[in-house]
């Protein structure tokens, strides 16, 4: 189950990831390309055409062109990082009929990505930006060690991005430096709060026994959330198992289980596990028909409904043999 636990959370963090990236890839109007830069427009109008064209090949014509009219190193240098940041998530022509919905970066030029952001770097090796897109192309490779080197060199240069300390804790997490982790969130918190920040240094928390520490910020996501953060139930669930994991009022947890029962809309697997305690906790009271029914909700939701169907046939024998 822990590693379902673990799964689900890896996966989370690249599909917030790709959704924040895939919105807009980077702002071009942000680009630090020079305004006395001779072709200025029509190298803006070119990156346009990169950002916007589906032909991959029209994207490289394009590029390459708005390339060859920049006469500064600089502008050079930042359409190299722009082009990175649209292959990352461009999907390579062998897996454009097999790639429907969703999109993974193990189906994206995460080669070509890496070769731009050489380029660019090699250019001017003092933008932090620079040195974070590499870290996140590594991510995406799944190289969190060299992601780690990376943001190490983007922290360095710009010490006040508060995700790049939130992006190096969730790979230290992955390469089990928990505590390494917790204390990267720490300083990303004392840049920026953010929920999520309070959400995963919560998680590691939890995961090496701190669970007072770990109850004590889900409570300060919860707070800064709000209730329409799309993550507010999976805040309040969480909440629900830290309560009672260290032995708290029961009634209390059950009141939260419900909040994310009747609030949550989209994510069935917050469900599934809100669903789950609710049972489990129905069931340690011996109330064993509203375990049940609870089960069986929880059951609607489960990937792997062999166990719940077990425990659910042994209540089902346990109520008709009273």
């Amino acid at each position: 189950m822990k590693k379902i636990v673990t799964g689900l959370l890896v996966l989370m963090f690249f599909l917030v990831s790709f959704s924040c990236l895939n919105a807009a890839y980077v702002n071009i109007d942000n680009l630090d390309i020079d305004s006395s830069e001779k072709n200025y427009v029509k190298i803006k109008q070119l990156l346009l055409f990169v950002q916007n064209n589906s032909d991959n090949n029209k994207k490289n014509e394009f590029a390459k062109e708005a390339i060859s009219l920049s006469t500064k190193k600089s502008t050079k240098a930042e359409i190299y990082y722009f082009v990175s940041t649209i292959k990352e998530w461009t999907v390579l022509d062998e897996f454009k009929d097999k790639t429907k919905t969703r999109i993974s970066p193990e189906v994206c030029d995460l080669q070509g990505a890496m070769e731009n952001i050489d380029k660019a770097i090699s250019l001017n090796k003092k933008q932090a930006k620079y040195y974070e897109q590499k870290a996140e192309i590594y991510r995406n490779k799944k190289d969190f060690q060299n992601a780690i080197t990376f943001y190490d060199k983007a922290i360095e240069l710009n010490p006040n991005n508060s995700k790049c300390f939130y992006e190096r804790a969730v790979c230290k997490y992955l390469i089990k430096k928990n505590e390494d982790a917790i204390n990267d969130l720490s300083s990303a918190l004392k840049i920026e709060e953010k929920p999520e920040y309070y959400s995963y240094k919560s998680y590691y928390e939890k995961l090496i026994g701190k669970k007072n520490e770990a109850l004590a910020d889900i409570e300060k996501a919860i707070e800064i959330s709000g209730e329409d953060d799309p993550n507010y139930c999976v805040y309040i669930r969480r909440r629900a198992e830290l309560k009672y994991e260290l032995g708290l009022d029961l009634k209390d947890i059950l009141k939260d289980i419900d909040v994310v029962i009747d609030g949550e809309k989209l994510n069935t697997n917050n469900l599934y596990w809100a669903y789950s305690l609710k049972g489990k906790i129905l069931e340690s009271q011996k109330e064993y028909k509203e375990a049940v029914e609870a089960y069986k909700k929880s059951l609607e939701f489960a990937e792997n409904k062999g166990v719940l169907g077990y425990k659910i046939k042994f209540l089902e024998e346990k109520i008709n043999n009273k």
